[in-house]
């Protein structure tokens, strides 16, 4: 059986289950260079949640995993 993707998603959650992490990406805070904001597995999976959420409101729908690998299997069919 074939190996299936594994998403940003999937792999955030099960981060973020595990407990407290340590961060696993700083980003500039506004109007400076030198402060950074952390984020955590939980607080990555916390903003994804959010963004899907947001998405299906304006009317985008959920995408499944079987449906990403026939995508990825037609474009590289058609070599695009």
């Amino acid at each position: 059986m074939a190996e299936r993707p594994v998403l940003l998603d999937q792999i955030l959650k099960s981060k973020a289950d595990g407990g407290p992490s340590p961060p696993l990406l700083a980003y500039p805070r506004v109007g400076t260079i030198a402060d950074f904001e952390l984020f955590t597995a939980h607080d990555l999976n916390e903003l994804v949640n959010r963004a899907i959420i947001q998405y299906n409101r304006m009317g985008l729908d959920f995408v499944s995993v079987d449906s990403l690998k026939t995508l990825t299997i037609i474009r590289n069919a058609l070599n695009l």
